[in-house]
């Protein structure tokens, strides 16, 4: 997620989808993970993800990260439609801009295509 609007994959190859929050500290990006509510879809079918490795600081770009993952194996031949959705149960902030209901961000979205060859 957060790429372009088509991704290329090879028919034998398993796909990983990920998508993930980055804010300036670690307590603002659990307040993300405490109120958020996350749908995945692949093919309009939701897909569940997996937080992986816990909230981490990368030290090169100097924030703090949580990544999500979802395995979901190799996929036919053809365009597979990516969706992401995000909302939040109460405000939260990533320590530049502030997100969730009334604010003027209260919900972001994605969407791209896999095109398996």
């Amino acid at each position: 997620m957060g790429r372009g609007p088509q991704t290329s994959v090879a028919a034998d190859r398993p796909v990983i989808i990920r998508w993930g929050w980055n804010a300036t500290t670690g307590a603002l990006v659990q307040a993300h993970i405490d109120n958020s509510k996350t749908i995945v879809t692949l093919d309009g079918a939701p897909v569940e993800g997996q937080l992986k490795g816990g909230i981490v600081r990368d030290a090169t770009k100097g924030y703090y990260l949580a990544l999500w993952q979802a395995e979901v194996g190799t996929l036919g031949k053809g365009t597979h439609p990516l969706t992401y959705h995000v909302s939040w149960a109460k405000q939260i902030s990533d320590g530049n801009d502030t997100f969730g209901p009334g604010t003027r961000t209260e919900s972001l979205s994605d969407e791209c295509s896999l095109i398996v060859e």
